[in-house]
């Protein structure tokens, strides 16, 4: 492929990508990231907790562990504070993964009370919901409120009883589990059809562009972190970005296209709300192989 000029002087891009060369200006190209890492599990650890995997470099059966550095989206959630009713990290729409599941994905050594939301959804789909967030059948908003009131009695009572530090997480744990499944704020950021058709369009009606949107749902209601996944389509001889054959098709028609679309926008979209400015929007891969 042919390179293209960009609005910054003096900084080409390659030719699949004529929106992102318009916005270049926003952009600070960090070129010297680099993990001398060729294996995708261990490299991925290092992208995601910024250390070494105890394995070493060059190995495809490193898995995951609890004794893992966690992963910065943990690192986030126990440091930052989200508001009430909204998780302090969300990653969509699926986790980064070949076989097995990759490491450095959750909370590690810091425990699994410190894992990022992680949701495994497809936000293009027309009848789009969380699961998670949507009460049993049979469970009403009142019944859920009773019951609450229940536990809170029964809490007190054990409360009195239990000074330790691991009742005190449980209580914790619990209240914010039911401040977002009893509140709107996480449900209404998640709930696309409340943007306007033109702006869905904008982004992109596939996977990686709604996941933006959401992205910027989420980021507008006060989540400190949300990380989104390149998604990898079983059924699609795609390979995500770990792109072994068919390169110059997959590149041209199904990487690029909706990659181009979705990013410029979001960084459009955030700047056009004011929420750029205090946004730091990273985009990265785990390494990429020189021809």
């Amino acid at each position: 492929f042919d390179s293209i000029p960009t609005n910054l002087p003096g900084v080409r891009v390659g030719e699949l990508m004529p929106n992102t060369s318009r916005i270049l200006d926003k952009l600070c190209v960090l070129r010297a990231v680099h993990t001398d890492n060729p294996s995708h599990p261990g490299s991925s650890y290092e992208m995601m907790t910024g250390v070494l995997h105890p394995l070493g470099k060059g190995r495809d059966d490193v898995v995951d562990s609890r004794s893992d550095f966690p992963t910065f989206s943990s690192i986030v959630k126990r440091f930052r504070q989200a508001p009430p009713g909204i998780p302090a990290a969300v990653v969509i729409p699926e986790p980064i993964f070949n076989v097995p599941f990759y490491p450095g994905q959750h909370g590690g050594f810091l425990g699994s009370r410190w894992d990022p939301w992680r949701l495994t959804c497809d936000p293009s789909v027309s009848d789009f919901k969380i699961p998670e967030l949507a009460l049993q059948d049979g469970v009403s908003d009142s019944r859920l409120t009773a019951r609450t009131g229940l536990l809170n009695q029964v809490e007190a009572s054990a409360a009195s009883s239990r000074g330790d530090r691991t009742w005190a997480t449980y209580l914790t744990d619990s209240q914010q589990a039911f401040d977002l499944l009893a509140g709107r704020r996480a449900k209404d950021a998640l709930d696309l059809n409340r943007e306007p058709p033109e702006v869905r369009d904008r982004y992109g009606r596939h996977k990686f562009g709604q996941g933006c949107l959401l992205a910027r749902r989420l980021i507008e209601a006060g989540v400190p972190l949300v990380q989104v996944n390149w998604h990898r389509d079983k059924d699609d001889d795609t390979p995500m970005w770990d792109a072994h054959w068919k390169l110059e098709d997959n590149l041209k028609r199904k990487l690029m296209p909706p990659m181009d679309q979705s990013y410029p926008v979001l960084l459009e979209d955030l700047e056009q709300r004011g929420l750029l400015s205090e946004t730091l929007v990273i985009w990265m891969g785990e390494f990429g192989r020189t021809p």
